[in-house]
């Protein structure tokens, strides 16, 4: 399987290269083509998509507080909210002086102000935070798959802990390769599950045609590992556009 930081470097590159030196149409005369009114629709699609892949280069990361809440609010029930930081370094929920001191996740973009003036710290990308993003949805990944094992004890959340469809859909998909699973419905409701709205179609395309091509052979939990972060591990997630 191809390494997951370079697909998402080879997804960086694709999702924005191909937009960041656009051609106008001339005519004959070698003058720009003006058109009165709106752009038909396609067109329409195509400069939205344009927009968002331009904003994917100049933009930052959402921050670890805002990434951390939509993985909360997308897998995991309110009432005991889960740290994606768990996943970097151990913390003590006893130490009342925590939060005063460095944290993995203050690279992961963090808000640091005076009360008056507040600015994102550590938003850009670079190969620090890139690295310590892919630890932590790998880590949130390896431990959704172990519901496959039924494994509990080494795990950053009690599997009751989860929104009842995602574990329903989780122990669903334990089941891969088998025919009743290895389908576009259900890869579109962990894709719908975990990106929403976040990405374009064309993002669930190609990575719906990797997770059923002839290179993605993992199996049960390793493939529900490996299919999490290959969904999540992507910059129209981590990205704020």
């Amino acid at each position: 399987m191809i390494p997951l930081i370079a697909v998402f470097i080879m997804i960086f590159m694709v999702s924005c290269g191909s937009n960041s030196n656009p051609q106008k149409d001339t005519d004959h005369s070698g003058d720009p083509i003006t058109q009165d009114g709106p752009l038909p629709e396609p067109a329409q699609k195509k400069s939205s998509e344009a927009a968002e892949n331009r904003n994917l280069v100049t933009g930052g990361f959402r921050g670890y507080a805002a990434t951390n809440g939509l993985v909360n609010e997308r897998f995991f029930r309110a009432e005991k909210p889960l740290a994606l930081g768990s996943y970097l370094e151990d913390t003590n929920p006893n130490d009342i002086l925590a939060s005063f001191k460095p944290k993995l996740t203050d690279l992961l973009g963090t808000y640091e102000g005076d009360g008056l003036i507040h600015e994102m710290k550590n938003r850009m990308p670079n190969g620090v935070n890139l690295l310590l993003w892919y630890m932590a949805i790998d880590g949130l990944a390896s431990d959704l798959s172990k519901t496959c094992l039924d494994e509990q004890g080494s795990l950053a959340f009690n599997q009751a802990e989860l929104i009842p469809e995602a574990a329903d859909l989780i122990k669903r998909l334990c089941s891969w390769p088998s025919p009743e699973v290895r389908q576009i419905p259900i890869l579109r409701q962990l894709w719908d599950r975990g990106m929403q709205a976040d990405a374009p179609e064309s993002e669930f395309e190609e990575w719906s045609q990797f997770i059923l091509g002839p290179e993605f052979t993992e199996a049960s939990a390793t493939a529900v590992r490996n299919m999490v972060v290959t969904m999540l591990f992507n910059p129209h997630f981590l990205i704020y556009k």
